[in-house]
């Protein structure tokens, strides 16, 4: 079931070269790493150490291009999936039609908010479901060690994709200390608590340590945290509550679907907690819902916290949300006309959630006939043939607020150590990883890139400075050789929302050529 959800829309998709500005990034800094360039030494972003291995991984086993980022998204869509479903299997219900349900469920609604693209918190769900999967294996009585040591670890592995994970750390201690308390008396529940916690927490620190090894041997550690602490302690948002609050309503509008699952499942949780006698005295039931409550609450303060409200956070919802509505269908009787629809709603609604998406699949079945007629899969693919027709040996091309995925299609090398455009355009940005934009600019035209490809028209001046000083070059020393049309990039790649801009309005494309 995993494989047909999940694994089927993000396998149609697999001609597409850049379905979000985020992986480009990721893909660069992953290329790095595969060649032995340790993260951060190279192209530099400010995520931890385990989305960039994650995204190394496929291009030593594929090539260094983009359909090989893809198989990333398949895998970690199709575990992902797997291990809920073995979730459900373990604490709700052993019946087929509960697991069936759950596992497509997950699947379907894990293909929404930019979960097509493997972002970090796709990654995050994964290994949070992998820790309530060993927390089913915890007896009552006892301490397992390996298993504790492995929950540490999964949790030392989430922590170096996203520092997000904090919280759902935080989400994890509160959930265990329910699970001790209704094991044993209080101080014996308190003692193995402490006991437990000593020995995750020795796990999590040999993960996360280990993680930073090769960085360690063969990279600079002290850089690659400096790097880190600096950017993050810059990057950041000047945003009332009041405008998160206001803007929460607007990303659930988009994902209607999966933010009606989550308000589905608070409603469930709710009234079990409220009900002297939840779901007909299924005690053990409402204990799970109100666990899952809890990662419900301190993911949505997390986000609230955070001061942005972008879509892919709503996926840190999804597995404890899904849980619960999974628990509430496993309480109804057998053969009932409730029970039925309940399954069939959650997979219909799953399924055609997908429709959100529709822009992408649709591109990535052309993508394939394109492939099938040995024509370019999609314009991105279309420019990086254009490009390595002409480009001299030694040679880099400059791409200006277009995905740096290209960099990765062409082969180059970037000539900024900055590829992703709006970290050396965007003031903010500029000034949050320490760089002045017009000396960035002005290095970068210097090493005389044989093309430029931008995704809006420098003359409009939007990045200022930046804009001012590339489209003087331009029109010096370039000569405008093709133009190509982007709807992909310009209706689907942006995820910053309309306050920052993203690509040219048109869907034009520019590639100029540098006059010799």
């Amino acid at each position: 079931m995993a494989i047909i959800f999940t694994g089927l829309p993000r396998a149609l998709i697999l001609p597409l070269s850049a379905i979000h500005l985020d992986e480009n990034i990721y893909a660069l800094v992953g290329r790095d790493a595969a060649r032995g360039i340790m993260p951060l030494d190279g192209a530099f972003d400010h995520k931890p150490v385990l989305i960039y291995y994650l995204y190394a991984l496929p291009q030593l086993l594929f090539g260094e291009t983009p359909h090989a980022i893809r198989t990333l998204s398949i895998a970690v869509g199709v575990i992902a999936a797997t291990l809920f479903g073995l979730f459900c299997r373990e604490a709700i219900s052993r019946d087929r039609t509960v697991v069936f349900t759950a596992t497509i469920a997950f699947a379907s609604l894990s293909n929404l908010s930019r979960g097509l693209a493997t972002h970090p918190e796709l990654v995050m769900i994964l290994l949070l479901v992998a820790v309530w999967l060993l927390m089913t294996r915890i007896p009552d009585r006892g301490t397992p060690v390996g298993v504790l040591l492995g929950i540490g670890a999964l949790w030392g592995a989430a922590f170096q994709v996203n520092y997000l994970t904090a919280f759902l750390i935080l989400a994890f201690c509160l959930d265990y200390l329910i699970i001790r308390l209704r094991a044993d008396r209080l101080a014996r529940a308190l003692r193995n608590y402490l006991l437990h916690g000593a020995i995750i927490f020795a796990g999590f620190l040999t993960s996360f340590l280990a993680l930073l090894l090769p960085i360690q041997i063969w990279g600079d550690v002290g850089g690659y945290f400096a790097a880190q602490f600096g950017y993050l302690s810059e990057y950041g948002i000047d945003r009332s509550l009041g405008r998160v609050l206001a803007d929460l309503p607007k990303v659930s509008r988009d994902y209607a679907v999966l933010s009606a699952a989550v308000l589905a499942a608070l409603a469930v949780g709710v009234r079990a907690m409220l009900s002297r006698r939840p779901w007909q005295g299924d005690t053990e039931t409402a204990v799970l819902v109100g666990r899952m409550m809890i990662y419900i609450a301190i993911c949505t303060f997390a986000i609230v916290l955070n001061g942005r409200t972008h879509d892919k956070y709503i996926l840190l919802l999804l597995p404890s949300a899904l849980t619960i509505l999974i628990a509430a269908l496993a309480l109804l009787p057998d053969r009932t006309d409730a029970k039925l629809f309940f399954c069939t709603w959650l997979v219909f609604f799953g399924v055609i959630a997908l429709e959100k998406e529709r822009i992408l699949l649709k591109q990535g079945v052309a993508g394939y006939v394109n492939m099938a007629r040995g024509a370019p899969a999609d314009t991105l693919d279309a420019i990086s043939r254009y490009i390595r027709r002409d480009l001299p040996p030694g040679g880099t091309i400059y791409v200006y607020d277009y995905p740096s995925m290209l960099y990765l299609s062409t082969g180059v090398v970037a000539p900024t150590r900055f590829p992703w455009s709006l970290h050396h355009l965007d003031e903010s940005l500029a000034r949050a990883v320490g760089i002045s934009r017009e000396e960035e600019m002005t290095a970068i035209l210097d090493r005389r890139p044989a093309f430029v490809v931008a995704g809006s028209d420098p003359e409009e001046g939007r990045f200022t400075i930046s804009s001012r000083l590339l489209a003087e070059r331009l029109r010096s020393d370039y000569t405008l050789a093709a133009t190509f049309q982007d709807d992909i990039f310009r209706q689907t790649v942006s995820a910053f929302g309309e306050n920052v801009p993203v690509g040219g309005r048109d869907g034009q494309v520019r590639v100029y050529r540098r006059i010799d």
